[in-house]
């Protein structure tokens, strides 16, 4: 595998060849398990699903401190390695146990699993209650308003349908761990220094204090009639029917209905929420067939600018059509940057350009995430992009009084 870069991309090498995607594989064994898959497929019957090369995973050839040893659909069993040439300070048999949140927590009090990832919601409650200093874990993900800028072309109209959005309500509505967004990139993601958290040094893009509530609808109002739209006066006819399209999973219902009845309460626009599948929905936003929808922002990098290169012109991934000369430049720049300063100042640029400024893009909540593990063991890790580390676990030492 040959990757040629086109700018500096500083996160490259410690973020994606660090990943489990780019991880060697044996390409004799791929290739033989293939043909295996293939000749089995030949003669599938109807109900029967398709097998594919990686479907056992106790025969593919692995490199790390563990191999495949067992798996049905319940578990997965990792025994060690022993030709990994490293001597093995953690477990030598780890089994991953898969189901919901409420069979794990049964599984954890009975002693049979001693990791549970992700906590429910009642857990995290009684956490936060316990100790007032608690915090879950950032996910690399926004739930954003989606605005289709190529019609939705007057930024002022995005402007307003933004500051309308009561962030604080929506929040309330997304779960525990939801916490109103103060702009696109998440807490958790790491500015040029690693101890300095992004968002921290950018500061709030996005006012979501309750008291200046009213003064931005207002503001809205007047950002709406100052474009030619008096309150009540039909979008639709200009626009088309507007509709908020939606993937039907967990909050987001609850959400679409608020937020456009915020929007049908101070500007008078009516917005129909409409929920469709995950993939209905990346076919819309592709094509462009949409005008407003709602989405999680994600990155498989924590790194800043994962979450802003994709709004360039002409990307295929810019689900926003949106344009900005400016922007491809800022965009431009951070990729061949050398210096770190100047890059993370060119990112805090790029965001609040794509937010501020031209408000096609209107982040909502950013959510977190936790786990435990049993308080007689230490040594397991869990990095920003949401992977385990449990090859350095160890017995807690007991304290003898």
């Amino acid at each position: 595998l040959v990757v040629t870069l086109t700018g500096h991309y500083d996160w490259f090498l410690r973020e994606v060849c660090t990943s489990i995607a780019t991880m060697p594989l044996r390409q004799d064994v791929v290739q033989r398990l293939k043909q295996e898959a293939d000749a089995a497929n030949e003669n599938l019957k109807e109900d029967e699903t398709p097998r594919r090369w990686w479907s056992d995973p106790t025969r593919l050839v692995t490199n790390g401190p563990y191999t495949a040893s067992a798996e049905d659909e319940n578990a997965l069993t990792l025994t060690e390695n022993t030709a990994y040439g490293k001597k093995l300070t953690g477990p030598e048999d780890l089994t991953f146990r898969f189901g919901d949140t409420q069979t794990a927590e049964v599984l954890y009090d009975q002693g049979v699993v001693d990791a549970v990832w992700p906590l429910t919601e009642e857990e995290m409650a009684e956490q936060m209650e316990a100790d007032e200093t608690w915090q879950a874990e950032p996910v690399l993900e926004t739930y954003s308003v989606m605005f289709n800028c190529s019609r939705l072309e007057d930024e002022s109209i995005r402007k307003a349908l933004s500051l309308v959005i009561d962030r604080e309500q929506l929040a309330a509505m997304a779960g525990i761990t939801a916490q109103p967004a103060e702009g696109l990139v998440p807490p958790g993601v790491p500015e040029d220094n690693a101890d300095l958290d992004f968002r921290a040094c950018g500061g709030s893009l996005l006012d979501n204090d309750p008291e200046s509530y009213a003064d931005r609808c207002q503001d809205a109002v007047d950002l709406m009639q100052n474009a030619g739209y008096d309150r009540g006066s039909d979008l639709s006819a200009e626009l088309g029917a507007l509709e908020y399209l939606y993937v039907d999973q967990g909050s987001n219902k609850t959400v679409a209905m608020a937020l456009c009845g915020m929007w049908g309460h101070y500007l008078g626009v009516n917005v129909t929420p409409r929920a469709v599948t995950p993939a209905e929905l990346a076919s819309a936003m592709r094509s462009g067939n949409y005008t407003l929808a709602g989405m999680s922002v994600s990155a498989v990098c924590s790194d800043a600018e994962c979450f802003l290169m994709d709004w360039t012109t002409g990307n295929r991934d810019n689900f926003l059509h949106y344009e900005n000369s400016a922007y491809d430049t800022l965009m431009s720049i951070i990729a061949g940057a050398e210096d770190g300063s100047a890059r993370m100042g060119c990112l805090h640029d790029a965001e609040d350009l794509l937010l501020e400024i031209d408000c096609a893009i209107s982040p909502l909540y950013t959510v977190g995430t936790a786990w435990k593990l049993r308080d007689t063991y230490l040594g397991a890790i869990r990095d920003p992009r949401g992977w385990f580390d449990f090859r350095g676990v160890y017995p807690k030492p007991v304290t003898v009084q």
